[in-house]
This record gives structure tokens, sequence and C-alpha cells, in this order.
């Protein structure tokens, strides 16, 4: 994780870094998937659940900043199927 901090980007994406890496370090550190296969507790269950849906919005904003960047910019060569394919 400390690599990917020192990942140059530009300034105008800079939040947008921070925030996918803040995103990425909460999936991994705060996920656990045995929980999500867990039919014993439902409760455990939803609380997972809504954590995941939390992360997808989360993930859904992210993709929503990239794309307002890529109008505002005017960017041609990046194609919005890729954009679709990361979140």
């Amino acid at each position: 994780m400390r690599e990917c901090l020192k990942i140059e980007s530009p300034y105008i994406t800079k939040n947008i870094h921070q925030k996918t890496l803040s995103l990425i370090k909460y999936l991994i550190e705060s996920i656990n998937e045995d929980k999500l296969i867990d039919t014993e507790d439902p409760l455990a269950l939803a609380l997972y659940v809504g954590k995941l849906q939390a992360a997808i919005t989360e993930g859904e904003d992210i993709k929503n900043e990239i794309k307002a960047i890529i109008e505002e910019y005017e960017i041609k060569t990046f194609s919005e199927s890729n954009l679709d394919s990361i979140f």
C-alpha cells in the first residue's frame, strides 16, 4: 500500500487517487469473505452486505468523478467501456 501512495498522479486526479486507495484499503481490511457466506448469523451477513453496498456507492462516486474529468478535459483516448470494467 505504501508503494501505491508514491505513485504520481496529475493534480486534478489527486483526490480520486486518494479516494480509490482508501476504498481499496477499506475493502482489504474490513470485508471478511467468510462472513458473507455464513448462513448461521443473518445479522452479521446483513452488516457485511451493508458495508459492501457502501463500498459500491463510493466506487460509483469515484467513477462519476472520473467521468466528469474526462468530459471537462475532453479526453478522447479513454474508453468509457474501460471505466465500466473498473467499477
